[in-house]
């Protein structure tokens, strides 16, 4: 499993994430990107996921990858692109996966409006307040094993968010109050960003602690209402790793991760060969060739 958390403030959208693939031999040792940089038609913001990884017995895959291999093509809205993800999961059977369910959280804004959204196979979901315990919430029976379900926003709510994964137990509502008083303390969205990634990435740590399934490496990601935003991975250890590498991210369906991670291999191998001239040449066939290594048809099974 592993442990995620989506917090939407009116000026916000932070995901954070472990890096951890548990139960899966062969990720053993990879260091997983669980969030997703959403663009489209009408609203943008970051997804992350909790169960899906849970391939112990089949081939495995990144699956932030899957869901941009998902959504290339044709530009969706944000609606659409959330029920192409959740028609996927049920193609790809990740619901059959593990007995404790898959969940994919979306946090971000739709025509300006705070959006928060939970992709889930569970039969229910748990509301955790600041205080008190934990109260069940029946999920609408659906025929199908993924839905899309949308979390009501009102007017006045200055943050909303929710945990998703097996280190969520470990964790009360007051995870989400705390970030979003970090969030209203800063001078800036930018400092309040930078200052959720360290508080997220020290929760994480002593959640990995307890929960041998969520590993003590994490990224966090955030988006700013209005455009722009950052990610940032940090190590075991809690520092701030010093490349944080490419976030898998599509734009208006196109693989924006996959164009970007393309160009960046040129820049390397054209530094490599000349040093004194880290400028590479670039044309329409250079273009070309690189983009012909991009696959930009939509791939809902690996």
């Amino acid at each position: 499993m592993t442990l995620s958390v989506v917090v939407i403030t009116p000026q916000l959208a932070f995901a954070g994430a472990d890096r951890r693939y548990s139960d899966v031999e062969a990720l053993r040792d990879f260091k997983a990107a669980k969030i997703c940089a959403l663009d489209t038609a009408d609203g943008y913001g970051l997804i992350t996921f909790a169960g899906a990884g849970a391939r112990a017995s089949k081939t495995p895959f990144e699956l932030s990858d899957w869901i941009t291999h998902v959504l290339r093509g044709s530009g969706r809205t944000l609606d659409q692109s959330l029920h192409a993800i959740a028609k996927a999961a049920t193609e790809q059977k990740l619901h059959t996966y593990d007995k404790g369910g898959h969940a994919f959280g979306f946090a971000g804004f739709r025509k300006g409006k705070m959006c928060l959204q939970i992709i889930t196979s569970q039969p229910q979901l748990f509301s955790m307040p600041a205080k008190g315990k934990a109260v069940q919430l029946q999920v609408p029976h659906s025929l199908e094993p993924f839905q899309v379900i949308n979390i009501n926003i009102l007017p006045s709510r200055k943050a909303l968010g929710f945990l998703i994964g097996s280190g969520a137990k470990h964790l009360t509502g007051g995870t989400i109050l705390n970030l979003s008083r970090q969030a209203r303390r800063a001078n800036s969205k930018e400092i309040a960003g930078d200052r959720w990634a360290i508080m997220w990435a020290y929760i994480n740590r002593l959640v990995a602690r307890r929960e041998s399934s969520v590993g003590p490496e994490a990224m966090c990601a955030w988006r700013f209402k209005g455009g722009g935003g950052a990610h940032i991975a940090f190590a075991a250890d809690g520092s701030r790793e010093r490349n944080s590498g490419s976030m898998p991210s599509v734009l208006h369906g196109l693989p924006f991760s996959d164009i970007a991670d393309s160009l960046m291999a040129h820049f390397a191998t054209h530094a490599a060969k000349d040093s004194s001239n880290p400028m590479p040449e670039f044309n329409q066939e250079i273009l070309d060739k690189l983009m012909a290594g991009v696959s930009f048809e939509p791939k809902t099974k690996f």
